[in-house]
């Protein structure tokens, strides 16, 4: 029987993460049976697209920084929209949530997820990840949602515990997340993988593309930058002799190659062939653990304490590996004997989607 299985998600920013993850999830939901046909919904929501006009770069970074930014911007989004159009089978655009009602009709099963899809900060308040726009209850669903935050603010218990309680399932990502749907939701959960831990390495090396050196390096993934992560690359540099390179679109430090244009296909390329992983990214930290890289995690950013590469960490059985200060070091070695315990979590996290 032909089943037809929508995914709302973070799809329209030109953010790695976000549009490797979306792909993780399709590509499984599609492989779980042939009669699966998977479509990532394309809902406008404006929070979550990424500016590339110049007039909404002059708002955001100014008139300097529009002039500066606009060519790179540019690049990329062309790169990810190329990667969307061939690997995210994205339906018409939606604008509003009446006629993306009318759409439900059309699913057996709609998820929400992954990413911060239930973190209103990132949707600017848009309930859509919520699936609040329709009350077809027996399609709703959620894998690996994430909340992005480890307490619930009062004022948001009513409306999160109302949206979620329609769920036919609820599947979040961190254990933070779990906590917040079980012990202060009073909800039924399971806490799954991110999707893009779903696919193996051999998997991901099918749409990775080579970099563009030819030698071992060490690769900085920033978000948001951070010298900490700056000073520890550098110096890691100077110890090992190997070329330092940075997906960021900071043109400083001068010293290091920089492709912060890079295509998500590149993206992959570049974590699979490195040498040494120096990030303090979640999505960073996901594909050094699939490729098992060397990598130096700082826990600690601008944005607050980065609970999600924390809770990968400890569920690879490497809790361990962090200091008190909030860094982590894992080797390849490390990452080797953490296999069965992913693969463990990746069976468990297939068969809820199968449940699906």
């Amino acid at each position: 029987m032909k089943r037809k299985i929508g995914i709302l998600t973070f799809h329209a920013s030109n953010n790695y993460g976000a549009v490797l993850q979306a792909y993780a999830l399709r590509k499984t939901l599609s492989g779980l049976s042939k009669d699966n046909e998977v479509h990532i919904i394309d809902y406008r929501c404006e929070g979550t697209i990424t500016p590339t006009a110049f007039k909404d770069i002059k708002k955001k970074k100014g008139t300097a920084g529009a002039l500066l930014h606009y060519r790179q911007i540019s690049a990329m989004n062309k790169k990810f929209n190329l990667f969307r159009k061939k690997y995210l089978n994205m339906t018409d655009s939606y604008y509003d949530l009446e006629s993306l009602g009318i759409a439900v009709n059309e699913y057996d099963a709609i998820i929400s997820g992954s990413d911060q899809v239930w973190n209103l900060r990132w949707s600017d308040g848009d309930p859509v990840y919520f699936q609040t726009f329709h009350n077809q209850n027996d399609k709703k669903y959620s894998y690996a949602a994430s909340f992005g935050f480890t307490e619930l603010e009062d004022s948001k218990e009513k409306f999160y515990r109302e949206a979620l309680e329609s769920f036919r399932g609820i599947s979040v990502r961190e254990k933070t997340g779990a906590d917040i749907v079980r012990g202060r939701l009073g909800l039924e959960c399971v806490q799954s993988l991110d999707p893009t831990l779903l696919l193996t390495a051999d998997m991901w090396s099918d749409i990775a593309s080579d970099p563009a050196i030819n030698r071992k390096y060490i690769l900085v993934y920033m978000v948001p930058k951070q010298e900490s992560i700056i000073n520890y690359a550098l110096e890691l540099g100077k110890k090992t002799g190997l070329p330092i390179v940075m997906l960021s679109k900071n043109l400083k430090p001068l010293n290091v190659h920089h492709y912060g244009s890079s295509s998500p296909q590149e993206f992959v390329g570049w974590f699979k062939n490195a040498e040494y992983v120096i990030t303090n990214s979640f999505h960073g930290t996901a594909f050094s653990c699939i490729f098992g890289r060397n990598i130096w995690i700082d826990l600690n950013t601008e944005r607050g304490f980065n609970t999600r590469s924390k809770s990968l960490i400890e569920l690879c059985g490497l809790a361990d590996n962090i200091s008190e200060g909030g860094t982590a070091f894992i080797s390849e070695e490390d990452w080797l004997g953490a296999d069965a315990k992913l693969n463990a979590e990746r069976k468990a996290s297939v068969r809820y989607l199968q449940d699906v």
